[in-house]
């Protein structure tokens, strides 16, 4: 098996990465110098070609951020020189040379082009407002701007959308990217234009711990195989330069779920079944029925009339992509030929239409208008359940093909150009890496970076018991709540075999415990800070002395429990604006209060309750499964039950203007549903 692991690139300043994938090949852009562009055909490894942007074009300034779009016959890119607004520049070559078609458009930072598949363009951006969007009239032109809904506190960019399904998904980029908690974070939508709603499981993808830190700025392509997409992301090195990484990411409905972030070998993309990507001499796999042709530049072009079938036959669940293009005005159609049907794209009538094997026309559509017959396009098919065509980004509604069992062939009566052909079977089982939240999928492989305790954790319970079982074996639930069933395993590293029985919107997670069950922290913190230990668990209980010291206003001191990914706003060093910056629980005291809040890089207040102003606070805390209760003095003082629970991490303090001096937390990992035993 083939694989991958992250960082794939360095060295090379990745800055910012967008993916192009055109005519079956894949073309990466960064922030840096003339926009260097590398070329891939696996998505993996990598050829730099070199600048694409003469130095002319912005002399003395770096494009920040470019995209590039491709759409009849003409790359457009978006970017910024050195942030100071943005321009449009075309080629009609993906490697350059891009020159500026446009004044300075303005707007802040990070523009991102989506083209709906009804053909309407879509423009995204980022300011201190958060991301911004318009409709476009054009490549060139740009509507009112407004606000999508989304927005970080303390920096927002990266914007990018895909439609997956009918929905709209929303990645953007949250804190400072010279910070190790810059973030992804993912929202949907119902149309392009937002209002956008933040995914439940936010982050998409933070890690401030390790080699690989520091993640943002992403964009999604589909794989190779034409069934799987994935992510592009940075991540931060100590010089400031960026690296280049990737995972899978997965639609479901509302939602998506990176498989990530990763750092250990995880099942690199899959290759499609058959693939020709027209750099040489048709062989033995095309059969010629009519005229010939020759390859040129990475096509294959015909001086008249052609029809040419490929022997690789379309499986029975799959996708096809494949590309055509007219090369001469006499050329009056074009297009391919499927089991004994053709579909054609018209100059004449500038239309597309599917005719039957005795010239019978079963379906039509008309062509947007200013369609270039010379310029190449794509035809995607996939069937996969249900069957959907695209003539490049636009939706051919209400075709119909059966395709199991065909081939395809290339069609024209007239001088063509013809592209790339790629054919893919259904997608393999997933890979699924630990520490990450995905679908509960009845079986797929379990990547396991080391050996070790996991805690397997089932969210969204049914009354039908859940059932595991790892490598062929039964693991037997060590917790079952209204929300979460959880099973404690025992894993090697490498791949494992899972299968789970429960309800179908279940989601699940395993991640790495820690098999001391003893810890005591100290604090001398000043205000606004953060802190944890070493130990990872999950069951706990907590005694803590807290002695709050030169309290401000709105003060609060505090536990941290289940806590992970501790980050500090700014360029990694202001702590009050990374107040929030960690996933976690928080139990604060404060003037007159105890209040339990839960982190995702924001703040939300789940409860609280009162508490008389002490000069010192001794606490007991129980965390157990979904719940979690507080006591004073042998008093309790709250209990609160998380349907959507954290459920590992570790301990700590926390700060909130004020200082903790000779403050001590005690934990002991209870023997409990995680390690055997009732709470």
């Amino acid at each position: 098996m083939t694989t991958y692991q992250n960082p794939i690139q360095k060295h090379g300043d990745f800055a910012d990465p967008f993916v192009l994938r055109f005519n079956g090949r894949y073309y990466l852009y960064c922030t840096n110098p003339g926009v260097r562009c590398w070329q891939s055909d696996d998505l993996l490894h990598w050829t730099l070609i070199g600048e694409v942007v003469a130095e002319d074009e912005f002399p003395g300034l770096v494009p920040f951020a470019p995209e590039v779009v491709y759409e009849n016959g003409w790359f457009y890119m978006y970017t910024s020189p050195h942030g100071l607004g943005h321009y449009v520049l075309r080629s009609d070559f993906p490697l350059g040379p891009f020159r500026k078609i446009t004044p300075n458009i303005g707007h802040a930072i990070d523009f991102s082009v989506f083209i709906d598949d009804d053909g309407a363009w879509y423009a995204y951006w980022a300011d201190d407002r958060g991301i911004l969007g318009c409709r476009m009239t054009s490549p060139t032109k740009f509507g009112a701007p407004q606000y999508i809904g989304a927005y970080l506190h303390g920096w927002t960019e990266g914007p990018f959308v895909v439609k997956r399904d009918g929905v709209y998904h929303l990645t953007y980029t949250g804190n400072h990217f010279l910070s190790k908690g810059y973030r992804i974070q993912g929202a949907s939508a119902a149309h392009p234009l937002g209002p956008f709603t933040d995914y439940g499981h936010n982050p998409l993808a933070v890690r401030t711990e390790g080699s690989v830190v520091g993640l943002g700025h992403s964009s999604t392509v589909c794989g190779p195989d034409l069934m799987s997409d994935w992510m592009f992301y940075h991540n931060l090195n100590p010089d400031k330069t960026r690296d280049l990484d990737l995972d899978r990411v997965l639609f479901r409905g509302r939602d998506s779920f990176l498989l990530g972030p990763t750092a250990a070998p995880m099942p690199a993309p899959k290759h499609p079944d058959y693939q020709d990507l027209f750099t040489a001499e048709a062989g033995e796999e095309w059969r010629m029925e009519t005229g010939g042709w020759r390859a040129e530049n990475g096509f294959r072009v015909s001086g008249g009339a052609i029809r040419a079938i490929c022997a690789h036959p379309l499986p029975e669940h799959g996708a096809a992509e494949v590309h055509v293009a007219a090369a001469s005005e006499k050329t009056g159609a074009y297009g391919i030929c499927l089991a004994g049907q053709t579909l054609l794209i018209f100059r004449e009538t500038n239309r597309i239409r599917l005719l039957d094997a005795d010239g019978t026309a079963r379906w039509e559509m008309a062509l947007p208008e200013g369609f270039r017959h010379d310029a190449l396009h794509s035809i995607m098919l996939r069937w996969d359940g249900a069957f959907t065509a695209y003539l490049d980004h636009l939706l051919l509604r209400d075709l119909t093909l059966h395709l199991s069992g065909a081939h395809v062939g290339y069609f024209a009566d007239g001088a063509a150009r013809f592209g790339s052909v790629t054919i893919s079977g259904k997608a393999e089982g997933l890979c699924v890496p630990t520490q990450t939240l995905v679908p509960a999928m009845p079986a797929f492989s379990l990547a396991v970076p080391t050996d070790g305790a996991y805690l397997c954790t089932l969210y969204g319970q049914s009354d039908v018991p859940a059932r595991l079982r790892v490598d062929g074996e039964e693991a037997l639930p060590q917790c079952e709540t209204d929300n979460i069933a959880t099973f404690r395993l025992t894993l090697s590293t490498g791949l494992h075999d899972v299968q789970i029985s429960c309800m179908e919107n279940c989601r699940i997670r395993f991640d790495p415990l820690d098999t001391i069950q003893e810890e005591t922290l100290t604090a001398a913190m000043e205000r606004w800070d953060k802190q944890t230990g070493k130990l990872r668990f999950s069951d706990v209980e907590i005694h803590a002395h807290l002695c709050p010291r030169e309290c401000g206003g709105s003060w609060e001191a505090g536990i941290l429990l289940r806590a992970q990914n501790l980050a500090d706003g700014g360029e990694g060093s202001d702590k009050q604006l990374g107040t929030n910056f960690f996933v976690g629980y928080r139990i604060a005291v404060c003037n007159d209060q105890v209040r339990l809040y839960k982190h995702c890089y924001d703040e939300t207040l789940l409860t609280s309750a009162p508490l008389p102003v002490q000069p010192e606070y001794d606490l007991t805390v129980r965390c157990i499964a979904d719940t979690l209760t507080i006591s004073s003095c042998g008093t309790e003082l709250l209990s609160y039950v998380d349907d959507n629970p954290l459920m590992t991490g570790r301990a700590g303090f926390h700060s909130r203007a004020c200082e903790l001096r000779g403050s001590s937390l005690t934990l002991y990992a209870k023997e409990t549903s995680i390690f055997g035993g009732n709470p």
